[in-house]
């Protein structure tokens, strides 16, 4: 027997994302395998499994070198459980209504000083704080801020300070980093961040949600 499954469409100018039908052979790739937090307390202080998620999301939908989600774009707030389901619809519902994701270029310094910036607080939560993908970084937190990050490589390189990276963020951040400010704007329309998790986690399922040391701190 052959079963079918109906696409789904992001409603992202009303807010409202519908996902149609889920194939049978797939209900089990939405069940979660460990606990999923989206709370802001751990958005907004370290690398999460679902920070992760959604940074992938808008990293593949653009095709960009690196992705840097602000962690108040994840409003959810919550803490599945392990055994829930969690399906496109569900994730949708974790970002916040308003985020939009552009694709902008910067250099290898610029990408180097927004994350200082975005680490200037921690370990103490701030909405500054980065969900990333693309990258990985290792966080001295003895040292003063904006000399915090000891390695950082992109893609498995040594980030290069000279050369032109495309980094898909959203439009608030693009705005909020001074670091950011005159970066060239990538054409193309701002698509929805809901929409763009809801659709990635639809192709890739659950299995993969984890913390994969993008971001360490040391001591």
């Amino acid at each position: 027997m052959t079963v079918s499954s109906k696409l789904f469409r992001a409603f992202a100018c009303a807010g409202v994302l519908s996902v149609l039908s889920t194939p049978a052979w797939a209900v089990a790739d939405f069940t979660l395998r460990r606990d999923l937090d989206t709370r802001s307390e751990s958005t907004c202080t370290s690398e999460t499994a679902f920070g992760n998620l959604v940074a992938d999301a808008a990293r593949k939908i653009y095709t960009a070198d690196v992705a840097l989600i602000p962690c108040t774009a994840i409003s959810g707030n919550r803490n599945h459980a392990k055994g829930e389901n969690f399906d496109a619809t569900a994730a949708s519902a974790e970002i916040a209504l308003a985020a939009q994701v552009v694709q902008i270029e910067v250099s290898g310094q610029q990408l180097l000083e927004t994350l200082e910036q975005a680490l200037a607080s921690a370990p103490a939560a701030s909405n500054t704080f980065l969900q990333v993908a693309g990258i990985r970084m290792e966080v001295n937190l003895t040292k003063p801020a904006g000399q915090r990050i000891v390695k950082l490589t992109s893609n498995g390189a040594a980030l290069d300070f000279t050369r032109t990276y495309r980094v898909a963020t959203t439009g608030d951040a693009a705005k909020a980093f001074a670091s950011l400010a005159g970066a060239k704007k990538v054409e193309g329309q701002p698509s929805a961040l809901g929409a763009d998790v809801a659709t990635h986690l639809q192709a890739v399922g659950v299995r993969d949600i984890k913390v994969l040391g993008r971001i360490k701190f040391t001591r």
